[in-house]
This record gives C-alpha cells, sequence and structure tokens, in this order.
C-alpha cells in the first residue's frame, strides 16, 4: 500500500503540473520514477500472494488428509468389527 501511495503521490504530482513537465521534455523522467514505485508494489504483491497460495495449499492438503484418514479408518472398521456406515459418517 505504501509503495502505490508513492506512486499514486507521483501521479498526482505531475498531473498537477503537467505544464512544467512538458516544457522541460521531463515525461520519460517521470514516466520511470512511476514505474519503479510500481515495480515495488509488484514485487511485494508477488510475495504476498505466493505466500497465501502456499497457506491456503497446506490448509487445504492437512485438511482432506484428515478426512482422507478418517474414511480409510471409518471403511476399516466396518470392514474388520462390522461397525455400520452409518456411525463411521456421524464420527466422521
Amino acid at each position: 500500500m505504501k509503495a502505490y501511495g508513492l506512486a499514486g503521490n507521483i501521479a498526482e504530482e505531475v498531473i498537477s503540473s503537467i505544464r512544467t513537465v512538458f516544457s522541460y521534455n521531463g515525461q520519460e523522467k517521470e514516466i520511470e520514477r512511476y514505474e519503479k514505485h510500481l515495480d515495488k508494489a509488484r514485487e511485494c504483491g508477488t510475495k504476498k500472494s505466493f505466500a497465501d497460495g502456499l497457506s491456503r495449499g497446506i490448509t487445504f492438503l492437512l485438511l482432506y488428509s484428515i478426512y482422507a484418514l478418517g474414511f480409510w479408518y471409518g471403511t476399516k472398521l466396518v470392514r474388520d468389527e462390522n461397525y455400520n456406515i452409518g456411525d463411521v459418517f456421524t464420527v466422521s
């Protein structure tokens, strides 16, 4: 958010003084300065997205692994110990 704020400040500054920027032919310099701050925001966004995806992936892996373990053990109980399927689903 800080990098987006800095980029927004640069855009606002350039737009408010557009005549001065054009008179000194500073368009390319201002574009580079704006893009530099957007690059920082993109890097932060990429890191955040990677961490978010990794944590969600691990969470779902654990969740579905626990379900798989429960159903595997439930079928083992039904087969070996003559449990009722309704009791297994009630516990799961």
